[in-house]
């Protein structure tokens, strides 16, 4: 038996990973998360600000604090742990990396790799791909008509070890939000109440 915070959990259990630049976070990655966690159940999720993507030389990342701040308005359920140990670590932030420390916290505990359809058509990119299949089992939250899944299975083989979320969600993306803030836009409707209070409050992605 594990005892984490006030809560206890049986030896063997399933932790999930979901990482991004979260620059901001918005409702996507919310719903992303809730939908796993309804249909997979795990005991934890570890959302995971990078530092540094190894895809995304972003001009408008906002310091890291606010990040963490805004993941932790947007993620209230104590089984979500907002997990800053790329940013702690510095440099360019690999999964692999991420996946290995868990592991090594969690040896015996089955780990989801939560990843967009997106994310999934570039995963021959990534560093050491094929130790992540490895480690974790794959779940591609699918964007309309990207594609993603078949693209892993191809990567990866038959035996490819993902799944996916039941359902195709709309998305936007981060630097469509950006955009809108600097263009005075409203955002209200596409991320959580307290995260758009948070940014319209200390004056977040103006240009």
């Amino acid at each position: 038996m594990k005892i984490i915070g006030l809560f206890f959990y049986p030896d063997d259990m399933n932790i999930a990973i979901f990482g991004g630049t979260f620059n901001p976070v918005h409702n996507v990655h919310c719903r992303i998360v809730q939908q796993f966690m309804q249909e997979y159940a795990p005991a934890q999720v570890h959302v995971v600000p990078c530092a540094l993507s190894p895809f995304k030389q972003d001009q408008y990342k906002v310091a890291d604090e606010h990040r963490v701040a805004m993941l932790a308005l947007a993620f209230q359920d104590p089984r979500i742990i907002i997990d800053d140990r790329e940013l702690r670590r510095g440099g360019i932030s690999y999964t692999i990396d991420t996946i290995r420390e868990i592991h090594r916290e969690y040896p015996h505990d089955g780990l989801y790799l939560i990843i967009g359809g997106d994310q999934a058509k570039r995963f021959g990119e990534w560093k050491e791909y094929q130790a992540i299949a490895e480690l974790c089992t794959i779940v591609v939250a699918e964007r309309p008509d990207y594609g993603g899944a078949e693209h892993l299975s191809m990567l990866l083989g038959m035996n490819a070890p993902y799944v996916t979320l039941a359902h195709e969600l709309s998305d936007y993306s981060s630097t469509e939000i950006r955009q809108n803030i600097g263009e005075n836009k409203d955002i209200s409707g596409i991320v959580p109440a307290a995260v758009y209070s948070y940014i319209v409050h200390h004056n977040l992605y103006r240009q």
